[in-house]
Parts: structure tokens; C-alpha cells; sequence
């Protein structure tokens, strides 16, 4: 007599869940209290940063809230940061220290204090980029995340206010700054700090782009309105080595767009900027006596240690003050010494970074050449951050690996035998109780 065959015991399936990936669980993790008041101080020196009420030299709000940050920071976390940060901070304290030891000598020997406030420039600026260097070290792609987001809500709204206080006017514009030269500075850091948030942004590229376009008419026309000639060229700059990086139609089109439309408004505004286009330019020779560089031609012997800055009534030439460019600056000021240091940064986040963080930087070198932009507290910042989000980029790899391999495959679980149903075994591994069939009296 033949037996039926037997019924296969089905296992219930378990409902599987959908991927996550490794970036998005690493920003969607709980922040907790530290991490939160932190990311507020944040944000607020970011939307602050433009509003000078006090005159230059003097610290301003965002500059007070930096501060507290740092010392929120020492109290919840330490000065401690990443190994592949170590770098950048290194040549960074070391370029302060020589600061600090020049400005200090000549202090000294000459008796003023003048000196003393522009050595209180640079150890200011060492420890905001500190600040990045253990935020980005503690909350990793989320910081990016918040830098990014930030610096796009502070040029909007800055656009938007430039309308209202004096954007729509022949003159230059120096919105809530006390010259039009920090207004276009400005635009030309934060603009290239939302640059550097979109290449590492885990968000969707149709998202980035629409954000990333709407941040550079923000600049861009934040530049215009400054009418500074060097501030414009760094943002032309910005677009073109944003558009070389990855060609972007919709970028292209839109910054090509915004160009023409721009030079063809009979605006008061772009009709006095036109005029001081024309106007201002000059010979090589006399552009570099207006900016300082005959100096260095006047008084060659501090081109190795450092004249110090300040106290300018020391040096013979056809400018009074400060020279306005970041290289001439620190050469003079502090000597080949000094610049071979500040150089060396660039060394540093190339070789931490690669080409693509170097980059970032450009549009405020450019700027540099014309300006003296080293006590921008920006500029620091955005040395380790081009640093940070690349060292957190390659951290993420890993995870993001183990997310996309099967469950099975995942290092450190062990894989599960297959059930096999009642069907496959054999007759007489099946359990007595449940054989079918006559039974034997």
C-alpha cells in the first residue's frame, strides 16, 4: 500500500526590511544634549557671522559665541580630533606660534601694543579651525550636514536683506559690514563652503543642485552689490572651477543666465559698478604701489624672518597702511619662514585631501591677491573642513560596504544552516509521531 506523500512544513517568512544606508543611519543617530547645544552655537556664529555692530578690530557677536562654543566644547569633548586632521591642525599651530613669537619680538623692541591685537587675529582664527576640527571628528557627516544647510540659509538671507538696506543703490553696498571689501569676502567664503558641503552631501543630487544654484545668486549677487573688483573675480572663479569639477547644464545655464541678464539692467547699481570697472583700472606698477607691494622692494631686508604687522609708519611707501594681498603679507610680515608654513597648508590638504579639497580653496586665495583676507575666520574654517569631510567620507566606506552585503556575508555573523521541510527528508528521519500510514498491530 502506497503512502501519501508528505505536506512541507512551511516556515514563516519574516518581513524584510529596507535598506538603510550607512550615511543616513549615521545622521539620523540620536545627537543627545552635548551635541545639540553645539550644533546651535554652530549655526548661530554661521547666521551671525555677517552682522558687525561694533568697528573693526573689535569682536562682534558671532565672534562671542565662538568662544562659548570653545569652551563648551573643552568641557564636553576635549581638544581632541581625528588622526587625519592632525595635519592640518599641526601646520596650523605652528604657523600661529611663529605669529606669536615675531609679533612678540617686535613688540618688544619697538615698546607698542599695536602688534599685540594682530597676533590676537591669528590665535582666534587657530582656534575656529580647532573648533571644525573636533566637530567634524565628532559629528562626522552631520556636521557637514549643518555647515552646509547653514551657509545656505545665511546667504539667503543676506540676499534678501540686501534689498531692503542698501542693495538697490549706485553706491557700494556694505550691508551690515563696515567695508564693501567684507561684504564681497563674504560671499566668496561661504559660497565656496556650500561648494565643498555638495560634494560630499549624502543628499540627492537633483536636491543639491536646486540648493546649490540658488546659493550662488545669492553670492553672486552679494559680490555685486560690493562692487569689490576682487571679490567678483573669486566668484567667477568659484563657478568656473565648480562647473570644471562636474559640468553642470542646469549651472552653466543658469549662472551664463543670470551674467547676461545682470550686464543688460539699466540698474543704478550695476551702472555704478560698470563705471567703477572702467575707472579703476591702472598699471601693474601703480596697482602694487596702491597695494603695499613696493614695500617689499623699499625694505627687502625683513623678507626672511618678518617685519611683524602693525606699526606701519615704520616702512617707506605710497600706502599707509596694511598691504593688501595674503601672500604679500605674510612674506613681508613674517618672512619666508612664515609663508613657506602658510604654504604648507595647502600641501596639507592636498595630501590628506587630494585635488578636489584644494580646490575649495582658490576663490579666496584669488581673492588674497588683492586683499588681505587671513584674519576672516572663515577662511580657517574651511581648511579643515575640506579636510574633515573627505576623512569623513572614506570613514563611511566600511559602513556602507557592510549595509550592502547580504546579512549572511556580514563579518561577525555566523550564516544559518537551511531548514530542510518534511518533504526532502528521508522516510526514516521523519519523527514516529508523524509518519502516516497503517500501523502495525
Amino acid at each position: 500500500m502506497t503512502m501519501p506523500p508528505a505536506r512541507p512544513v512551511m516556515a514563516a517568512r519574516r518581513p524584510i526590511a529596507p535598506p538603510v544606508s550607512a550615511a543616513a543611519s549615521i545622521v539620523s543617530a540620536p545627537l543627545g544634549m552635548a551635541g545639540g547645544v553645539a550644533c546651535t552655537l554652530w549655526s548661530g556664529y554661521l547666521l551671525l557671522s555677517p552682522f558687525y555692530f561694533f568697528e573693526s578690530g573689535q569682536p562682534q557677536i558671532a565672534d562671542y559665541i565662538l568662544a562659548l562654543l570653545t569652551g563648551w566644547l573643552a568641557l564636553a569633548r576635549g581638544f581632541s580630533f581625528s588622526r587625519a586632521l592632525t595635519g592640518i591642525v599641526v601646520t596650523a599651530a605652528l604657523l600661529t606660534s611663529y605669529i606669536v613669537l615675531v609679533n612678540g619680538s617686535w613688540t618688544v623692541l619697538l615698546g607698542e601694543d599695536e602688534l599685540l591685537l594682530y597676533t590676537a587675529f591669528y590665535l582666534f582664527n587657530f582656534v575656529a579651525l580647532l573648533d571644525t576640527a573636533i566637530l567634524c571628528h565628532w559629528l562626522g557627516r552631520r556636521f557637514g550636514e549643518l555647515t552646509g544647510v547653514t551657509s545656505v540659509m545665511s546667504l539667503m538671507l543676506q540676499f534678501g536683506l540686501s534689498f531692503v538696506v542698501d542693495g538697490g543703490g549706485a553706491e557700494r553696498g556694505a550691508m551690515f559690514f563696515n567695508n564693501p571689501n567684507q561684504l564681497g569676502y563674504y560671499a566668496v567664503l561661504f559660497a565656496s563652503l556650500v561648494w565643498a558641503w555638495s560634494q560630499w552631501s549624502s543628499r540627492s543630487k537633483n536636491t543639491l543642485v536646486m540648493v546649490e544654484i540658488a546659493a550662488y545668486i545669492a553670492a553672486g549677487w552679494l559680490t555685486i552689490v560690493s562692487q569689490s573688483r576682487g571679490a567678483i573675480s573669486a566668484f567667477a572663479i568659484l563657478v568656473f572651477l565648480r562647473a570644471a569639477a562636474r559640468v553642470n547644464v542646469v549651472l552653466l545655464g543658469a549662472a551664463a543666465l543670470i551674467g547676461v541678464a545682470l550686464m543688460q539692467s539699466d540698474l543704478p547699481l550695476i551702472e555704478s559698478m560698470r563705471s567703477r570697472m572702467e575707472h579703476k583700472s591702472q598699471g601693474t606698477n601703480e596697482e602694487m604701489s596702491y597695494r603695499g607691494y613696493d614695500r617689499m622692494f623699499n625694505h627687502p631686508n625683513y623678507l626672511w624672518l618678518g617685519a611683524g604687522e602693525g606699526c606701519y609708519w615704520r616702512f617707506r611707501s605710497d600706502h599707509p597702511g596694511e598691504m593688501h594681498s595674503n601672500f604679500g603679507s605674510l612674506l613681508f610680515c613674517y618672512g619666508a619662514v612664515g609663508l613657506g608654513v602658510f604654504l604648507r597648508l595647502f600641501w596639507v590638504t592636498f595630501r590628506d585631501a587630494g585635488v578636489k579639497a584644494t580646490l575649495y580653496l582658490m576663490p579666496a586665495m584669488a581673492y588674497g591677491l588683492s586683499h588681505n583676507g587671513l584674519r576672516q575666520s572663515e577662511l580657517w574654517i574651511l581648511f579643515a573642513l575640506a579636510v574633515g569631510l573627505h576623512s569623513t567620507r572614506l570613514a563611511a566606506r566600511p559602513l556602507a560596504r557592510i549595509a550592502a552585503m547580504p546579512p549572511a556575508s556580514r563579518p561577525g555573523v555566523r550564516p544559518k544552516a537551511p531548514r530542510r521541510s518534511a518533504a526532502s527528508r528521508p522516510l526514516n528521519e521523519i519523527p514516529a509521531a508523524r509518519q502516516t500510514g497503517p500501523r502495525r498491530r
